[in-house]
């Protein structure tokens, strides 16, 4: 190489990297298409999972009248199964020697002299490495087989296990809410109440923000008393959520039904009116409902047409027409043309032969009211005057009888109060009088 000359590297450019690209948008019939079938596959897992949950509430009902049980029962050891084994993890080889230990120290002793792990682990803890690989397995074993046996039969939930079930997960769910109010801003209020007999705790609120419940009790009308509260939930809640079921006399049941049957009649009213604001009449049905809106109401079972909180309170027939509005039997129905036109005839020859009183007119109808004489006010004109000003006597009064129309409110002075218990004729009397 001569003297001088340099070797040249020439570095070939990095290829470029190739760019991403964005997909092309999706037509709108077929974005349609892909959440349609979306909605289909969702609704699909909906009812599938409705079907598992419907034959499983029927086998636990079965197993409950089998072994006099209740349904509940069962749906817990049901459930509480499948909790367990969502949460199974493989036994730790210390804790199962640790655990088959303490079972052999503490075999023969009564209960209140059992020993500790802290106190097994104390004395008996060099004992686990002298072990070979072999012991260790058949002791894990051991323990798999037990757990595996007690969830397969031996299993039962007591009422102390369900209260230590409920605490632990509301202590999770309560820090969940707490989470949730730092990322989300949100505040939460909860209430825990039961819904079976056989389980007893106190009901449980929950705030996040702890001044919630002091706002409540000096803004809620008539008070807010937690415990009262709380109390009437957990009976509404015992009562499988049926207010029927709450009343304890026949009376009670009357006055419920009647409300049920009016929130009814009314509900159907307006689904055939399309007015949310019209009312049932019983008394001028013919006129306030067949005529003005042209429908009429068909399977009335009570023996008594008229409104339900002037029916009698036997129970039977209340029941029954109850059971007609909900089952659609006792419906509102649309009249024809033909059918309207001659409820129309029929009702207006029914008023012209006097068996139907006529609507009552206003006694001064048809005659021009008188006008109402204008209010005085601070500073303005009194009576429509056209001047403003008035004297000195009719100032210290309030009112001056006018000859047509009310009284005329004059201005209030700053005497005027003081002059109604002073005599009329003078504000000063000399003593020679």
């Amino acid at each position: 190489m001569p003297r001088g000359s340099s070797r040249k590297v020439t570095v070939a450019p990095a290829a470029d990297a190739p760019s991403h690209q964005s997909r092309p948008p999706l037509p709108t019939s077929q974005k349609e298409a892909l959440k349609a079938q979306r909605a289909a596959k969702q609704q699909k897992i909906h009812a599938e999972l409705e079907a598992w949950y419907q034959q499983t509430a029927a086998l636990a009902a079965k197993l409950g009248e089998e072994f006099d049980q209740s349904q509940s029962h069962f749906l817990t050891l049901m459930f509480q199964f499948g909790t367990k084994e969502a949460d199974k993890r493989k036994p730790n080889l210390y804790n199962a020697w640790l655990h088959w230990r303490a079972n052999q120290v503490n075999e023969d002793l009564p209960r209140g002299e059992r020993k500790k792990l802290r106190d097994i682990q104390l004395e008996h803890g060099e004992e686990y490495y002298d072990l070979t690989d072999a012991q260790k397995e058949e002791i894990k074993a051991d323990l798999v087989k037990e757990r595996d046996s007690t969830s397969e039969g031996a299993f039962r939930l007591t009422s102390r296990g369900r209260l230590k079930i409920l605490y632990s997960t509301l202590k999770k769910i309560e820090n969940m809410y707490e989470f949730l109010k730092i990322m989300c801003g949100i505040d939460v209020m909860s209430l825990i109440v039961r819904n079976d007999t056989s389980f007893h705790f106190s009901p449980i609120w929950f705030f996040t923000d702890k001044s919630i419940p002091g706002y409540l009790v000096n803004n809620v009308r008539k008070g807010w008393d937690s415990d009262r509260i709380a109390a009437m939930v957990e009976a509404f809640v015992l009562a499988k959520c049926d207010l029927r079921s709450m009343a304890n006399t026949s009376k009670l049941k009357a006055k419920r039904l009647k409300a049920q049957i009016q929130d009814k009649i009314t509900e159907l009213l307006v689904a055939i009116t399309k007015n949310p604001n019209v009312h049932m009449h019983y008394k001028n049905f013919e006129r306030d409902i067949v005529i003005r809106y042209g429908i009429d109401i068909e399977g009335w079972t009570h023996p008594t047409f008229n409104s339900p909180s002037k029916l009698s309170t036997s129970l039977p027939p209340l029941q029954t027409l109850f059971d007609a509005l909900e089952s659609g039997a006792c419906r509102f129905v649309d009249l024809s043309t033909e059918d309207l036109a001659k409820r129309k005839a029929d009702y207006a020859r029914e008023v012209a032969s006097g068996e139907i009183a006529p609507r009552k007119t206003r006694s001064d109808a048809g005659r021009k009211r008188r006008k109402q004489a204008k209010r005085s006010v601070p500073g303005g004109r009194a009576g429509g005057g056209d001047d403003g000003s008035s004297s000195s006597e009719s100032s210290d009064e309030e009112r001056e009888p006018e000859t047509d129309g009310p009284a005329r409110k004059r201005r209030r002075t700053a005497t005027s109060g003081a002059r109604k218990t002073a005599p009329k004729s003078r504000a000063i009397v000399d003593e020679s009088d």
